[in-house]
């Protein structure tokens, strides 16, 4: 912990490098080539309070950080979650935290799914319908046969090794050519 009324700007600023260097290290270690960005949060709170806010700094004050700018920072979060700030309490970071990653680069926009085929029934299964608030016989369907425009409208179930989707009454479940299921309201 560092209580702000005791702050030490140097150790502040390198313990705040020395984090970076090692988070980016990290990322560096996956990829030698790759841009790197970097996150800078501290987590703080009034002494003596059970929780702490985050703290969003900007690269310009992770390299040279400043008690008066942690303080308006803090205190304006704070304000944002509760209304006001605390008069008389001193301030305390508790975690000092420094991520970095590889940009994640722009989704690629697929186009809107034919709707032609309906999915091939594997079997049918019992379950409990909230919307009917009774057990139906719903469809099964096996997860790679929803390919792109193939849907299924529920109540229905999706299988596969990992993972099962129930898909509710009143809903339309689509392959997507990128592989994804897009569940819609239908009624």
């Amino acid at each position: 912990y560092m209580r702000l009324d005791a702050f030490d700007a140097a150790a502040a600023r390198d313990l705040l490098a020395a984090l970076a260097d090692e988070a980016s290290s990290f990322v560096r270690s996956c990829d030698a080539t790759a841009q790197i960005e970097t996150e800078t949060k501290l987590y703080m709170r009034y002494v003596g309070q059970g929780w702490e806010i985050p703290v969003d700094l900007d690269a310009a004050t992770a390299n040279d950080p400043d008690r008066e700018e942690l303080t308006r920072r803090f205190e304006a979060e704070y304000a944002a979650l509760f209304g006001r700030t605390v008069t008389g309490l001193a301030i305390e970071i508790t975690v000092w935290a420094v991520n970095a990653a590889t940009p994640v680069a722009t989704p690629i926009k697929v186009g809107d799914a034919p709707r032609a085929l309906s999915a091939n029934i594997s079997e049918t299964r019992r379950l409990f319908s909230p919307t009917a608030q009774q057990q139906v016989t719903a469809p099964v369907i096996d997860r790679a046969h929803l390919t792109d425009g193939t849907f299924v409208d529920g109540p229905a179930v999706i299988t596969e090794a990992e993972t099962t989707i129930i898909v509710p009454a009143a809903y339309r479940a689509t392959g997507r050519a990128d592989g994804c299921i897009d569940v819609e309201k239908i009624a």
